[in-house]
C-alpha cells in the first residue's frame, strides 16, 4: 500500500512539473497553459483569507499583490500595492462609496489619492460629490452645476442656508499683475447685454452692466427687461458722458425728465435740508414751460425761505425774497434792489 501511495505522489509531482500549472476542478481537466493555478467550478467559489482590518495591518512584510477579504470597517476585497492596502471596486453598481475607489491607508477613512482622467455618471441622475452631510457639488446630465443644491436651474447655481459668499482671492503670489481679480463677462454677439442681474421683492428687477444694445454702461430697472437701454436710469456713454433719464447725454453730465408739475415747473433736481425738518430749506433746479415749449431755466427755494445765491462768511451775497425784492449783502431786502 505504501508503495502505491508513493507511486501516485510521484506521478502527481511529475505532472505538476511538466504542465507548470495546477488544475483544481471536479472534471479532471488540465490547467490552462497560461495559469499556474486554474480553479474551475459551476457549483462552488473561491474563498480567500478573511480577516479584520487590524489583522490585515498586522501581516508582516505583505507581498505586492497579496489579496485578502476584510470583514469590518469598510468590508471588501483588498490587495497590497507594495506600499498600501487598496480596496477593490467590487460592488458592480452605480452608487459606489468613495472608500471603494480610493486608496485606503492604515485606518478606516484614511484616504490617500485618486488619480483619474475622467468620471462618468452612468445612471442618468448626474454626478454627485457630497460629504457625509450631503453638502457638495452636483452636476446634472445637461451640464448644470449646483453647489448646495441638486436641482440647479441655471448653468451654475449656488444655494446657502445663510450668508452665501463667492470669494475670488487674486494676487496671492509674488507677481505684480495689473488686475488682481477679474470677473469677465463676454458675449459672442456684441449687442447682447452682459452684466449682473438683481431680483427684488417687488415687480421690478435691477441690471448693472453693458445694455442690450451693446454700447455704453447702464443701471436699469424693469419688471422683465432691466438690461434694455430704454429702461436705463443712469447711462454712461462710451465717451464718458453721463446721462440721468437719457441714454444720449450730449454733455459730460445730462439730466432729462419731467416730474409733471401742473404749474409748468419741471424739476430735474432738488437739494434740501434734513434738519430741522425736510422742506424747511433747499432749492429746486429745473425749467419752466407752458406745456408746449420750454421757456427757460428755473432755480427756486423750497418752503418759505428766500433764495440765497452764494455766501461770504455769515452773509448771503445775493438774496431774492418772496416779495420779489433783491438784496445784495442783505438777507431781508426791502426794495426791488437793495
Amino acid at each position: 500500500m505504501k508503495k502505491f501511495l508513493l507511486l501516485v505522489l510521484a506521478v502527481t509531482i511529475s505532472s505538476i512539473s511538466f504542465t507548470q500549472g495546477v488544475g483544481v476542478n471536479e472534471s479532471g481537466a488540465a490547467a490552462d497553459g497560461s495559469a499556474i493555478l486554474d480553479v474551475s467550478s459551476t457549483t462552488k467559489g473561491l474563498l480567500v483569507p478573511r480577516m479584520t482590518q487590524t489583522q490585515r495591518n498586522a501581516i508582516s512584510s505583505p507581498a505586492t499583490g497579496l489579496l485578502i477579504f476584510q470583514t469590518d470597517n469598510t468590508a471588501g476585497y483588498y490587495y497590497y500595492t507594495g506600499s498600501a492596502w487598496t480596496a477593490l471596486n467590487t460592488t458592480g453598481t452605480d452608487d459606489q462609496t468613495i472608500a471603494e475607489v480610493l486608496t485606503e491607508g492604515s485606518s478606516a477613512n484614511d484616504a490617500q489619492a485618486l488619480s483619474i482622467d475622467q468620471i462618468n455618471a452612468r445612471d442618468g441622475d448626474g454626478l454627485k460629490l457630497f460629504n457625509d452631510g450631503n453638502e457638495g457639488i452636483f452636476i446634472t446630465d445637461g451640464g448644470g452645476v449646483g453647489i448646495g443644491t441638486i436641482t440647479p436651474s441655471k448653468k451654475v447655481e449656488i444655494e446657502g442656508t445663510g450668508e452665501t459668499t463667492i470669494l475670488v482671492d487674486g494676487n496671492t503670489g509674488a507677481s505684480t499683475p495689473s488686475l488682481a481679480a477679474v470677473l469677465q463677462l463676454n458675449s459672442n454677439i456684441d449687442y447682447r447685454g452682459r452684466g449682473t442681474h438683481y431680483t427684488t421683492s417687488d415687480a421690478d428687477d435691477w441690471f448693472l452692466g453693458v445694455p442690450y444694445t451693446g454700447a455704453g454702461f447702464t443701471l436699469g430697472r424693469h419688471a422683465t427687461q432691466p438690461e434694455y437701454d430704454a429702461n436705463s436710469l443712469i447711462f454712461i456713454q462710451e465717451d464718458g458722458d453721463v446721462g440721468i433719464g437719457t441714454t444720449s447725454p450730449f454733455k459730460p453730465f445730462s439730466v432729462e425728465g419731467d416730474d409733471g408739475y401742473s404749474n409748468g415747473e419741471h424739476i430735474l433736481a432738488s437739494f434740501s435740508r434734513t434738519t430741522p425738518a425736510t422742506g424747511i430749506g433747499g432749492v429746486y433746479v429745473g425749467y419752466f414751460g407752458d406745456g408746449t415749449d420750454e421757456t427757460g431755466g428755473i432755480i427756486r427755494s423750497i418752503g418759505a425761505l428766500p433764495l440765497y445765491l452764494g455766501t461770504y462768511g455769515s452773509k448771503q451775497l445775493l438774496t431774492i425774497g418772496h416779495s420779489n425784492n433783491v438784496g445784495i449783502g442783505t438777507t431781508s431786502p426791502s426794495f426791488g434792489l437793495d
